[in-house]
């Protein structure tokens, strides 16, 4: 687990995701994103990842998350969460479109309560990052 907490796997897996966007010319920082054992015991790894205001909606959420997985699963990790606030609607679907499913609620992180997404390596491949029929 400790090769996740390195910022080179959250800031390659972002520079990836920004630098075929072409809003970078800005030199703005879109966000970051990074894959950190979830508290109290660290037991479950964490995807994580924030942007600023300006970088939503563009897909670089989902495009870093999708990369930070692929990254845990081909390091042996087997599941990984996301955990977000009951209202953020844009990180629920951020979620969904990695391939996440939502598992419930609960109180466990943070002490906050949260929605629990999970992302199995088994699913990965089979999230709606695909493209369908209509989309090739």
């Amino acid at each position: 687990m400790d090769d996740f907490v390195q910022y080179g796997v959250a800031l390659s897996a972002a520079q990836r995701a920004v630098r075929r966007a072409p809003w970078i010319e800005s030199g703005r920082v879109a966000g970051s994103g990074q894959i950190l054992p979830l508290p109290p015991e660290g037991e479950d790894l964490e995807l994580g990842y924030q942007l600023a205001p300006w970088a939503w909606g563009r897909g670089l959420a989902v495009e870093a998350g999708h990369a930070l997985a692929h990254y845990a699963f081909s390091n042996g990790e087997e599941e990984i969460f996301a955990v977000l606030r009951p209202k953020n609607e844009r990180g629920s679907r951020a979620a969904r479109r990695i391939g996440m499913e939502w598992v419930g609620e609960t109180d466990k992180y943070y002490d906050l309560r949260l929605q629990i997404f999970r992302l199995r390596k088994g699913d990965l491949d089979s999230s709606v990052l695909r493209p369908g029929p209509v989309e090739r």
